[in-house]
């Protein structure tokens, strides 16, 4: 690690720069698929999915959001000054007052966030990193999804695109989200966690032209007479044939479009009706998300049952019980892999919430009088899940329990939320954090996130965050997760997915995820009596949704688990 920040101090005393930005992203602004590519923990040691740092002559700053601020501590907090990445804005715009210039590799940063910098953007300087352990992933598989998993043909979505961007002879639209992409063209890729095939595409006339590298195309591959599969190398021909090319400026690199410009094309920036379009999801997809849903519920409470019996008695550590839901997750031919790294973090370990027991190298074991916190997720041919539950192992304080209870009512209260037509994602997360803040709690995260279908996990729309302007739609499906956490003892986080429904003109959030919470970690006293129906009424669902397919002593437990409070 240090000789790689000890080669960018070199370069930037030779070039007399003050320092050198560093981000998470590769090249099409996702987390790195390969650690080879991902600069960011090559040169930190940070595991998380978000950051940025700067290396200067003599300092290193790493910026985080407040998901990851324990954990980058604990990783890199021996040679990194850990900071907010709200905080980074200021502090760039401080170095450039003072006339101080910073370097970057403009593959990896969007042109909005240049844009953010106004009169100082040019005081960022391109200098592309090339040292050698950074190599391309290898090859992938791509596929297309079944049609009764899909329920709209790629004819069909490119049809409703087409007719929302209003393109003219010699023009064509860029699309450089990769997921919108694969959820346009029905196209997935074999990747475990992202099945995304890493690409860009154009459309014009009522053709989509997709660009990726060229390893990646098979030659078998049926295909609709309107897409068409071609080298990345191609992308930039075929633009110059163009008079004028409109594009999302959140999801395109600096230098991609300095590329184009180059070109002498017109670019008139427009943002990516797909980001809504996929956010809604149709009849099949939802029938599907149900579907999803019970073998989640299944696979969570066969965990569950066996944790029960084994967890005081054995000596489990929380890799094991990783390991031991992906294998009956894996007896299920539809499933493909998790949606993300499993988060398997007991006691102190749950305070760190991206916490990921692979990247640890002492292994921590379950044990008593503590909580033991599992936020999951499953790639299925049919749908994307995401569930957290926190377990009380043997007893614990007053107040775990408490705040056990704040953190449920809290997820109870955005269930619950009366939404209208104008409502906003930071009202809701407002509501979120209502009881934890009475009690002089709160959490340093969002409360909900847009979900994709066999797409990334983490989908914007919609989103529960405290500055989220996102107006909420009928069929579109989130997360609600708030959570509470104490560094070095424990974290509590209990999330469902949910989807806005409509009925005779009232919009509602329905709970999907069938999973009972743990009543040994509640504190009744602090309920109301339609916080205990809720409950209850969910537990009645649980269990009507999921006995018949368990066994007779898995179906006494669950029994147990959603009985009336």
């Amino acid at each position: 690690m240090l000789i790689k920040i000890n080669k960018i101090k070199e370069f930037l005393n030779q070039k007399n720069i003050y320092g050198y930005l560093v981000t998470k992203n590769d090249e099409h602004f996702k987390s790195p698929d390969n650690l080879k590519v991902d600069i960011l923990r090559q040169l930190s040691g940070f595991t998380g999915s978000f950051g940025m740092a700067i290396i200067t002559k003599k300092h290193n700053y790493l910026f985080v959001d407040g998901r990851y601020t324990t954990q980058a501590k604990e990783e890199s907090g021996k040679k990194f000054q850990i900071i907010s990445i709200s905080q980074l804005k200021n502090f760039i715009n401080e170095k450039f007052k003072q006339h101080k210039k910073i370097a970057y590799d403009d593959r990896y940063f969007q042109l909005n966030f240049v844009n953010n910098f106004k009169k100082y953007k040019n005081e960022f300087i391109h200098h592309p990193l090339s040292l050698p352990c950074f190599k391309k992933s290898g090859k992938i598989n791509i596929f297309e999804l079944n049609s009764k998993f899909h329920g709209l043909r790629f004819e069909e979505k490119l049809k409703k695109l087409i007719k929302l961007l209003k393109l003219k002879k010699k023009e064509g639209f860029l699309i450089s989200n990769s997921e919108n992409i694969c959820w346009l063209s029905n196209l997935r890729a074999r990747v475990p966690l992202n099945p995304i095939i890493k690409s860009k595409a154009i459309v014009k006339k009522n053709q989509l032209y997709i660009y990726l590298n060229k390893r990646y195309i098979k030659k078998n591959l049926k295909l609709s007479k309107n897409l068409k599969l071609s080298d990345e190398d191609k992308i930039f021909s075929d633009i110059q044939k163009l008079n004028t090319v409109y594009l999302d400026q959140n999801s395109i690199s600096i230098n991609f479009i300095n590329k184009i410009k180059r070109k002498k094309i017109l670019i008139k920036p427009k943002e990516d009706p797909i980001n809504f379009l996929k956010s809604i999801k149709n009849k099949i997809e939802i029938k599907n998300l149900r579907k999803a849903q019970i073998y989640d519920g299944i696979a969570l409470i066969k965990l569950m049952f066996w944790l029960k019996n084994n967890v005081i008695s054995s000596k489990i550590s929380e890799i094991e019980v990783q390991n031991k839901l992906e294998n009956i997750k894996k007896v299920n031919k539809n499933y493909f892999s998790p949606s993300f790294e499993t988060i398997s973090a007991f006691g102190s370990n749950g305070a760190i919430i991206h916490y990921n027991a692979k990247n640890v190298k002492k292994k921590t074991f379950l044990k008593k009088n503590n909580f033991y916190l599992l936020d999951s997720g499953s790639q299925y041919y049919f749908g994307t899940t995401d569930v957290t539950r926190t377990f009380v192992l043997g007893k614990v304080s007053n107040f775990h329990k408490n705040i056990y209870t704040y953190v449920l009512k809290s997820h109870i209260a955005v269930n619950n939320f009366k939404l209208t037509n104008k409502t906003k994602g930071l009202e809701v997360d407002k509501k979120a954090r209502f009881f934890l803040k009475k009690y002089g709690k709160n959490y340093n995260h969002g409360t909900g996130h847009g979900i994709g279908y066999f797409l990334n996990v983490h989908e914007t729309p919609p989103n529960i965050s405290f500055n989220s302007k996102t107006k909420f739609f009928e069929k579109q499906i989130m997360s609600n997760e708030p959570g509470y956490y104490k560094e070095k003892h424990f974290g509590v986080r209990l999330e469902n997915m949910m989807m806005v429904k409509k009925e005779k003109n009232k919009k509602y959030f329905e709970c999907l995820t069938l999973v009972p919470f743990d009543k040994n970690g509640l504190n009744t006293k602090l309920l109301s009596k339609n916080e205990i129906k809720w409950i209850n009424n969910y537990h009645k669902k649980v269990f009507k949704n999921l006995n018949e397919f368990l066994s007779s002593n898995e179906k006494k437990y669950l029994k147990n688990l959603c009985s009336a409070i």
